[in-house]
């Protein structure tokens, strides 16, 4: 299990203040990615420990959509203050988040979207 400050120093490492991002495209896309999956935090997807210690809050990601509709990069845009939900938000999305890409004259392209994740604990999350 990783200590809090080991916890706080990787998702700091995860915040980038748009450094970490190539820039978009100057044209916007002529549809945007459509989620095919849902973006809920589910029980099984709330760190256990944050669990445990009760911890919630909503993080801000910006990741990018590639043209096959995987997640690939993720940043924390805004933090829950809660070390283990930031790093959580950007596992899950690269992990469990499909789209429909963004098409450009018909091609898919990537795009970058931002996203609200809320870690909510309740009855099904205990």
């Amino acid at each position: 299990m990783m200590s809090r400050a080991s916890l706080a120093g990787l998702a700091m490492s995860l915040i980038t203040t748009g450094s970490g991002f190539a820039a978009p495209s100057s044209s916007p896309p002529d549809s945007p990615p459509i989620p095919t999956t849902s973006h809920a935090v589910i029980g099984k997807d709330y760190p256990q420990v944050a669990r445990q210690l009760r911890e919630e809050g909503e993080v801000t990601i910006r990741y990018r959509v590639e043209p096959d509709g995987t997640v690939s990069e993720c940043q924390i845009v805004i933090s829950s203050n809660e070390p283990r939900l930031d790093i959580t938000a950007c596992l899950l999305a690269r992990r469990n988040w499909k789209f429909i890409p963004a098409t450009r004259d018909g091609m898919p392209v990537a795009e970058y979207m931002e996203s609200n994740v809320s870690f909510r604990l309740d009855d099904t999350n205990l």
